[in-house]
């Protein structure tokens, strides 16, 4: 059983490469920051509300993923003295 039929395996694989593509520009463009953006900060709220009116644990996944991408935060300088 394929995945994806033999007619649109090309569209599939193009598609996929310009996700990936623009994945890779954006992760180069804006590396290091740490609070959300404004598209983030009003759909985030919304999308969660909207999945959390579902018995599917949907809304702890999503944010589990996302925490797996956001770096670990510096170690404290040693105290001086």
């Amino acid at each position: 059983m394929q995945l994806v039929p033999g007619s649109l395996r090309r569209t599939a694989v193009v598609l996929l490469a310009a996700c990936v593509a623009a994945m890779a520009v954006a992760g180069v463009r804006f590396p290091g920051y740490r609070l959300p953006g404004w598209l983030d900060a009003t759909v985030d709220p919304r999308l969660i509300s909207y999945l959390g009116r579902y018995p599917v644990a949907c809304a702890p996944t999503l944010d589990a993923l996302g925490s797996l991408l956001q770096p670990e935060p510096a170690a404290p300088p040693p105290p001086a003295g």
